[in-house]
């Protein structure tokens, strides 16, 4: 390439920002009357003060003085990645939500949709924009959250119990320490682990100890590891299975964030200032997302992952033909097995001639009669 500089970039991504609609609607598939849809929201920090989109507000990435943006995931039930939104970095889970269902409706055209998110997400207003009829509540419980739950609440207790005994033993040692300091505390920490409706404080001389109610404690323990699942879809379009699995396909769109935020991708930080491009950025990073997935799909098989993939074809170089000075390249016509593995496992391309001389450019978009061109 004769030059090539941030300009350039600016202008892609100008370009895609415009485009992104277009993009988005092209690339979605075909939707069914009654197709359920993933929503979720993530946010990326900035470097810099100066981003349109920058504000504060509530930091999933832990980054407690940087300002953000926030991002919305849409996806169908699969987790295929459908359309991003970016929103000021102070905007509300729930405020995300209702361009959304817009969006399903006039961008794509879905009627008689299935939205799922999160309890956070999906309140009044969310509600508003896609409940017709009343309401159903579905318990669920996980063997594994509930074991799991259990032992926090009894390394929990145990914590606050060395905490309390270390107390008494300062309080025996110092006549000067105050008793009510203990018990505000001791009473502090028990209102922390939410152990207040079972654990009462007490306080003997200059001991500070609780009673345990154990009916209370084994009728709250019932609960462990169970959670409801509100949807007002009908028992006749979704059994109590399907609504389950569909909330747990959001953990495709979790995954696909990770993904996004991190490891290949990145879409953080962002170092770009106007909104327009930063939400060009941010389109950019969900195509990278769909071409993640299918390349997974295609490389799982062979027991690859996608880093694997990536660094095999790594090692595809362009094989140059005639003087440098022609820029005339083709791909190579064989390679290595570990190469050949993965390229097997994707569409078939023709080897192009590449060049940016402008007789030769001019010869493969126009070829000669009879000829097909390599760029088809």
């Amino acid at each position: 390439m004769d030059s090539f500089d941030e300009d350039d970039l600016y202008r892609a991504l100008d370009w895609l920002q415009a485009n992104q609609e277009r993009i988005e609607r092209a690339l979605a598939p075909k939707l069914e009357p009654g197709a359920a849809f993933l929503y979720d929201v993530t946010s990326s920090y900035f470097e810099g003060q100066c981003n349109e989109l920058a504000a504060h507000g509530y930091n999933r990435d832990g980054k407690r003085y940087k300002k953000q943006v926030v991002a919305g995931l849409l996806t169908d039930a699969q987790g295929e990645p459908l359309s991003i939104q970016l929103y000021p970095g102070n905007t509300t889970d729930p405020q995300s939500f209702q361009p959304t269902v817009e969006k399903l409706k006039v961008r794509f055209g879905a009627k008689e949709i299935v939205l799922v998110g999160d309890r956070g997400m999906i309140k009044k207003m969310g509600k508003a924009a896609v409940e017709h009829e009343g309401r159903r509540l579905i318990l669920r419980c996980n063997p594994a959250t509930r074991e799991r739950d259990r032992q926090r609440r009894l390394s929990q207790y145990q914590r606050i119990e060395q905490r309390l005994a270390a107390g008494n033993e300062r309080l025996a040692k110092k006549p000067r320490a105050k008793v009510e300091t203990l018990r505000k505390q001791a009473q502090g920490w028990i209102d922390h682990y939410g152990f207040s409706a079972w654990l009462t404080i007490n306080v003997s001389g200059r001991v500070v100890s609780w009673t345990k109610d154990e009916a209370v404690a084994v009728e709250l323990a019932l609960l462990d590891g169970c959670y409801v699942l509100e949807t007002d879809v009908p028992v006749a379009a979704a059994d109590t299975r399907t609504v389950h699995t569909r909330h747990m396909n959001l953990i495709e769109v979790e995954r696909d964030f990770r993904t996004m935020k991190t490891g290949l991708l990145e879409i953080r930080p962002i170092f770009l200032r106007k909104a327009e491009r930063t939400e060009g950025h941010a389109l950019v990073t969900m195509l990278a997302l769909k071409l993640v997935r299918a390349l997974d799909r295609r490389v799982a098989p062979l027991g690859l992952t996608v880093e694997d993939a990536v660094a095999r074809l790594n090692g595809v170089r362009l094989v140059g033909l005639g003087e440098r000075q022609l820029a005339l390249w083709r791909l190579p016509d064989s390679y290595a097995a570990a190469q050949q593995e993965i390229l097997a496992a994707l569409p078939a391309l023709p080897a192009p001639k590449l060049s940016l001389k402008i007789p030769v450019k001019h010869r493969l978009t126009q070829p000669r009669r009879g000829r097909v061109s390599p760029l088809k």
